[in-house]
């Protein structure tokens, strides 16, 4: 069964095929209505036209929506498009010959350009398995069709040569489809199940297993990136270090799977308690940190301060109420992430030996924020 990180995953993958997919199904309806209304506007159109194309149209753009808004998912789209083109063929396989009696040959002549339609949505709709029982069931349904119509005296006997050239033109030629269909669809199988592998690996490789938090190495990878961003359009990043009171005090007295559910919990309130632009994740043991992505100078020590109270404020299971300390620094576009993170960490260190369960910031942060204030403060003089 998949991990909800694993169906992230396979939607990711799946999204492109889809966009791609709905494209096609809006383009085929559009152009059979056009078609519909070329031809009943030269006053060519027999009713098999209107009947064929009046009912293909609509229904393809409405699978065409289905399939851009998620209402169906892309296997099922096939699956409903493999039925649908499998049965008109069948269709037009049967009133061709009956309508031809004077020849069956040229009745036989478009199947090879079709039939491949079908096996391609098979294999795009089902497991190899089910697809090859479809694709050589309609193979033998429409192989057989011919012998049947001439036996029950439907259509004129072609003649042995007619069949023979028949079944070796359309029956080995669509054989050979169907292999080379199965082919390339467990060659797209295998690729997509490698993607798909190496994606969940990369994600459990970022993933705390404990909290479901990043963990550290996806904790630089994220920062990396917001740090790239930031030097191409300058945007304020801070860091937030988070460190849990005494945690080893809760590991001596009440064991480590206590302070394991301890830690889960903290992550729990720390989800909870940040904004949705920012990122949480767990630096190790019971350290924290919060990436906030475009906070306003100063603005991410208050943000902190106010997870710091929803800290405080939370009752933890079995051991009850805990504090953290909290050490804060803001990623200047000139600054380099290591700097920033030894900021982060030297601000956390001056809230633990402040007492603890309070929160600092860098000295560059501070610095940064009185040379703020005390410009604000020369306007107002200057105003007066």
């Amino acid at each position: 069964m998949r991990s909800h990180a694993g169906e992230q995953v396979a939607r990711r993958f799946d999204e492109p095929e889809r966009r791609v997919l709905s494209t096609l199904l809006m383009i085929g309806g559009c152009g059979m209505l056009f078609g519909l209304v070329l031809l009943h506007g030269l006053a060519v159109a027999d009713p098999i036209d209107t009947v064929v194309l009046g009912l293909s149209a609509p229904a393809l753009v409405g699978l065409a929506v289905a399939t851009w808004t998620r209402s169906l998912r892309t296997g099922s789209v096939y699956r409903t498009l493999t039925v649908a083109v499998g049965l008109g063929f069948f269709l037009w396989q049967t009133v061709g010959l009956l309508q031809t009696p004077q020849g069956v040959d040229p009745a036989l002549a478009p199947m090879s350009g079709v039939a491949p339609f079908v096996f391609v949505l098979a294999f795009l709709g089902w497991q190899a398995e089910r697809a090859m029982l479809i694709s050589g069931g309609f193979l033998a349904a429409t192989l057989l069709l011919p012998v049947l119509l001439v036996s029950s005296a439907a259509i004129p006997n072609p003649g042995i040569r007619t069949f023979v050239d028949f079944f070796v033109r359309y029956g080995v030629g669509q054989t050979l489809m169907v292999g080379a269909v199965l082919l390339f669809a467990r060659n797209r199988r295998q690729v997509a199940d490698a993607a798909y592998r190496l994606s969940v690996l990369g994600q459990l490789a970022r993933t705390d297993t404990l909290t479901g938090l990043l963990n550290r190495r996806g904790l630089l990878q994220q920062i990396g990136l917001e740090a790239e961003r930031n030097t191409v359009q300058p945007c304020r990043l801070a860091l937030v270090f988070i460190d849990l009171d005494h945690f080893k005090l809760v590991n001596d007295r009440w064991g480590h799977p206590v302070g394991d559910q301890v830690l889960m919990e903290l992550a729990d309130v720390l989800r909870r308690a940040v904004r949705t632009s920012d990122v949480v994740g767990r630096w190790g043991g019971e350290e924290f940190v919060v990436l906030m992505r475009r906070p306003t100078t100063g603005e991410a020590l208050f943000l902190a301060d106010r997870i710091r109270r929803s800290v405080e404020r939370h009752e933890f299971p079995v051991v009850g109420a805990l504090t953290a300390s909290f050490g804060v620094a803001e990623l200047a576009p000139d600054e380099e992430v290591a700097s920033v993170i030894t900021a982060a960490d030297e601000a956390l260190y001056r809230a633990k030996a402040g007492g603890r369960n309070r929160t600092c910031a860098s000295r560059r942060m501070m610095a940064r924020m009185e040379q703020i204030e005390s410009g604000k403060m020369d306007a107002v003089n200057a105003g007066s």
